[in-house]
């Protein structure tokens, strides 16, 4: 059975995507870099608080409370993203 002449656009437009590859998205997608970003924001955060407790003058009570500030934004960060995923409709 012939193709029409859309079926047949349609068709050449799917070859086209499948050989170029370009429509395929890449390892570090949005969706996958910022949760990764919010992960070493919090371990970089949780070190800085221990970091900053081990020291004992003025400058470690200021490496822990950015740790602490880091860890409170990332931490805010995901939980916003969380609340705005589960807000969209499936």
């Amino acid at each position: 059975m012939p193709l029409s002449e859309y079926e047949r656009q349609v068709l050449d437009e799917i070859e086209h995507d499948l050989v170029d590859g370009s429509t395929r998205p890449g390892p570090w997608t949005a969706r996958t870099r910022r949760p990764v970003l919010r992960s070493l924001g919090g371990a970089v955060g949780l070190l800085l608080i221990v970091l900053g407790i081990r020291m004992a003058d003025g400058a470690g009570v200021f490496v822990a409370v950015v740790g602490y500030a880091l860890t409170v934004l990332v931490t805010a960060s995901a939980v916003t993203a969380a609340r705005r995923r589960r807000g969209r409709p499936r």
